[in-house]
């Protein structure tokens, strides 16, 4: 959210002077100002940008850019786009517009709150004495309406089977969240929720050019975002792993001319280092590069920095490498900190069958199947007849929707039963759907934990997951991000210009998963303590047999379960914020 904070009261009646009350500590206690008033409508905050819709009918928090030319940044909207926001309620703000941003609209005796997808703008809201509250955070809700937070135990459990899996119901109880790419409608009898945004919008347009005029394309369009969301900073910390995302990203950067610092976050672990690949991009970017190392003292498993997040999402073993980075970019005088997050996702890195069968269902079985069934054998290890059996099963006989993955291993059965199966709006794939992109999209749906915001001096942000750069991506063909044996193909084909090729087309990635190892070690002592008599095992959610199994395991860490009982510490720890 980038350092803005808001909480707005609307409702046209006020019977209990709740929004009095939410006003004098709004403005008295947590030092918000007022930005926008109307009829039924109070709404502070503090920070960020803001941009008036004309005819005094409503407010857009947060940067939001104009989706032609440059995507300038708005200041604020003429009368001509006022009046088509008014007369598609408020469907012209995602149609022509994008951004981190969240608009509030008032006419007619309604008030329509619309949130673009992608964005770490925040919409927390709940409902209080006749009046329904949004904020930024939880910090503010306790503030302003003076009120507990507890934990929804339900959400809990399903959110550690589905690593985090967004819904409207958030982990704490009585309140929801307006999720990306939705409309939620206001008045003084109802309140509805629609979906203002689609990605299979994106993944039907089906781009049929060749891979390089879709690199071509992928470069301009996200040359143009990222320009657009570093327009006013003079100087900018990149991560720099040396991996293909991160690498895309310093380029894009690079081209747009804004001042640069490269940062890598070494390792001692031969799996995870990488500074031979970040060092050959900085040279060729003629950009400074910096190191620094993690220490493994900063990490404290019992501290969750997602505390006023409605959500556990911050990982222990990620404090070492935030600290790290926050403190080099203050040093370094950096206004901003950007990493390549998401970009695995974003540019479609999957080992799986699914983009032959989508070329099987487009075009049948010939050349160009072949070629892709070639691409998936070589990149899989697998034979060619095992990826072309596989996919025709794929193509023909199962649904093209995305199946959600499920992790029960430390989650007890009643706590599975009691949370419900998965869901997510944008899971059910329409008639005519390909199966790779419902692939893709499930991608993108594990992109939203990542746009989570954490408190920090600096804002840290992943520039790659901008609404432009996500629609260009859905809209090209699964089975073209596969070439030369590798996946993210277009990605790679934009990037080798600007960077050696054995960087952009390399095959190895590294991986935090040797730290991840050294964290729980370090701390079994501590995690046993945390989890075995912690608020996760007293609700019956926690597995503590699982958990001791793995607890007390000896030898070296080599099993996968180590980094899910972390999850479940960093679960654990949150819950103990509220």
């Amino acid at each position: 959210m980038r350092h803005l904070r808001y909480i707005a009261a609307i409702g046209e009646t006020d019977a209990f002077g709740l929004k009095r009350s939410i006003q004098e500590r709004a403005i008295g206690i947590t030092g918000l100002e007022g930005a926008f008033t109307a009829p039924g409508v109070a709404l502070f905050a503090q920070g960020g940008r803001r941009a008036p819709l004309a005819h005094d009918a409503g407010l857009v928090l947060g940067r939001i850019h104009r989706r032609a030319g440059a995507m300038p940044c708005v200041a604020a909207f003429s009368p001509d786009e006022t009046d088509a926001v008014l007369a598609t309620r408020g469907q012209s703000i995602i149609d022509m517009f994008w951004g981190d941003f969240l608009a509030f609209v008032v006419a007619d005796g309604s008030v329509t709150v619309i949130r673009p997808p992608f964005s770490d703008l925040p919409c927390l809201h709940l409902e209080r004495g006749g009046l329904h509250v949004l904020a930024s955070d939880l910090a503010l809700l306790k503030t302003c309406l003076q009120t507990r937070i507890s934990p929804n135990w339900d959400a809990i459990a399903l959110h550690l089977m589905t690593s985090g899996l967004r819904q409207e119901r958030t982990c704490v109880e009585g309140v929801s969240e307006l999720l990306g790419g939705s409309r939620l409608t206001l008045t003084n009898s109802a309140m509805s929720i629609e979906p203002c945004w689609s990605p299979w919008h994106a993944a039907g347009k089906r781009d049929r050019r060749s891979s390089e005029d879709l690199a071509d394309m992928l470069w301009k369009v996200a040359r143009t975002s990222v320009a657009a969301q570093i327009e006013d900073l003079d100087h900018v910390a990149v991560m720099l792993s040396g991996g293909l995302d991160s690498s895309f990203l310093a380029a894009l950067v690079a081209a747009t001319g804004t001042r640069m610092t490269c940062v890598n976050i070494g390792s001692n672990d031969p799996a995870g280092d990488e500074r031979h690949f970040a060092t050959a991009v900085a040279t060729a970017l003629a950009a400074p590069y910096k190191e620094v190392g993690r220490d493994l003292a900063e990490v404290d498993v019992t501290k969750s920095l997602a505390k006023g997040q409605p959500r556990p999402l911050a990982r222990s073993f990620a404090q070492a490498s935030r600290i790290a980075r926050q403190s080099l970019a203050a040093s370094l005088g950096a206004q901003a900190i950007l990493d390549g997050g998401g970009g695995d996702n974003l540019f479609c890195a999957m080992q799986s069958v699914v983009p032959v069968a989508d070329r099987l269902l487009m075009e049948g079985l010939g050349t160009g199947a072949l070629r892709t069934a070639a691409e998936i054998a070589e990149l899989t290890e697998a034979s060619l007849f095992t990826v072309l059996g596989r996919a025709f099963r794929r193509a023909w006989f199962r649904p093209a929707g995305y199946r959600w993955p499920i992790e029960t291993t430390f989650v007890t059965t009643q706590a599975t039963e009691r949370a419900g199966p998965p869901c997510h709006r944008w899971l059910k794939a329409p008639h005519g759907a390909l199966p790779g992109s419902a692939g893709h999209i499930g991608f993108m749906i594990a992109v939203e934990n990542l746009l989570e915001s954490f408190d920090g001096d600096i804002a840290e942000w992943s520039p790659l997951i901008a609404m432009p750069i996500v629609e260009c991506a859905l809209a090209i063909p699964t089975w073209r991000w596969f070439e030369r044996g590798n996946n993210r193909a277009i990605a790679r084909r934009a990037l080798a210009r600007h960077v050696p090729e054995h960087v952009a087309w390399r095959r190895g990635k590294g991986s935090p998963d040797g730290f991840v190892a050294q964290v729980f070690e370090t701390n079994r002592s501590v995690l046993r303590d945390l989890l075995l008599d912690g608020a996760l095992a007293a609700e019956g959610i926690l597995d503590k047999a699982a958990a001791e199994r793995v607890l007390s395991g000896n030898g070296p860490v080599r099993s996968h379960e180590h980094g899910q009982l972390l999850k479940v510490a960093d679960v654990e720890a949150w819950v103990r914020t509220l």
